[in-house]
């Protein structure tokens, strides 16, 4: 009876935070990955003099959208000097997503996949001079927030389909 009591008091509470608006609602949106590479590729860039912020978004996408690229491998390429795996997919044969690790024995030319990805804004002092701010928008399963950079796409967010 405890138990129960327990796991409607956490549903409740999470509704209420839902509605309540203190957790955001996440978009779901797919694309091939010709389609996201497009995106990724219309990056838009804004500099503000006044208050010395330089603020990076995707043209298309918010913060806190969920991204699924829904499309099938043409190639994947191991780099074991920087131990990740380039995948290309038959939407763009010229770009690739990097993801962790060796997976060219899990994937291969042909297998259906999905990625599943988070957008998610980093906000920190520009390191080259500490009083300029960069409020970048990026994809929260590619990005070090620690050192602020872009870093191989964690192998989770694959799968087969």
């Amino acid at each position: 009876m405890k138990k129960i009591k327990l796991v409607a008091t956490l549903f409740l509470v999470m509704a209420l935070a839902i509605s309540s608006g203190c957790v955001k609602e996440s978009k779901a949106k797919t694309f091939s990955m010709g389609e996201f590479m497009e995106i990724v590729a219309n990056y838009n860039r804004t500099i503000i003099n006044e208050t010395k912020e330089v603020f990076y978004n995707f043209s298309s996408l918010d913060d806190n959208d969920e991204v699924i690229i829904d499309d099938v491998i043409h190639n994947t390429t191991y780099y074991p000097e920087n131990n990740f795996t380039s995948i290309y997919c038959i939407t763009d044969l010229n770009n690739s997503l990097p993801f962790s690790g060796n997976l060219t024995n899990k994937f291969h030319e042909g297998d259906h996949i999905r990625i599943t990805l988070h957008i998610v804004r980093d906000t920190f002092p520009y390191p080259y001079d500490q009083t300029w701010t960069i409020s970048i928008q990026t994809i929260e399963e590619g990005w070090d927030n620690n050192i602020h950079t872009f870093i191989p796409i964690s192998s989770d967010t694959i799968k087969k389909v």
